[in-house]
């Protein structure tokens, strides 16, 4: 499965959303390192197409799922993944936030989300807007940093955690 192609088969976007997903993608990994966290790209298992007054304003289905399209570990931290998160679902424990990260357009924080059984951390979703619809949701994973030393990079961006 390629970046666009979930894009594509809804009808909904063009080649101009992909290709704005893939140009994040390409500097993600810097994004990833000043994060100090993994970065997962997630869209719909199921796209429900919608109408707004005129325009293309879908989105996930009820009570269905997210996919991993893309995954980035930092090198500034640890990994909070064991396995790339490319093709597998979002953990259930998230998704009643990642609908609502989608259809609100607003930033959601999650403390404590056991992801799999691997780890306990801190999620944050961020929805990809693009033209006023949202058109992927991008998490950010940390975790449990509470007995982590502080280093360079915390003081020059000011993080501690």
């Amino acid at each position: 499965m390629t970046l666009a192609e979930p894009l594509l088969k809804t009808g909904e976007f063009g080649p101009g959303d992909s290709e704005w997903l893939h140009l994040l993608v390409g500097d993600w990994q810097l994004i990833a390192d000043l994060a100090q966290g993994d970065l997962v790209l997630w869209f719909p298992e199921d796209f429900q197409s919608g109408d707004i007054n005129g325009r293309a304003h879908g989105g996930p289905a009820l009570n269905t799922g997210f996919l991993g399209m893309a995954h980035v570990r930092p090198s500034t931290a640890q990994t909070v993944f064991h396995r790339d998160m490319v093709g597998l679902r979002m953990s259930s424990q998230v998704q009643t936030s990642a609908h609502h990260c989608w259809f609100d357009q607003a930033t959601q924080f999650l403390d404590h989300v056991d992801w799999n059984a691997e780890s306990a951390m801190r999620v944050v979703l961020y929805p990809l807007v693009r033209n006023g619809r949202t058109i992927a949701i991008l998490s950010l994973h940390h975790g449990d940093q509470s007995g982590r030393m502080q280093g360079r990079l915390d003081v020059l961006t000011g993080h501690v955690d």
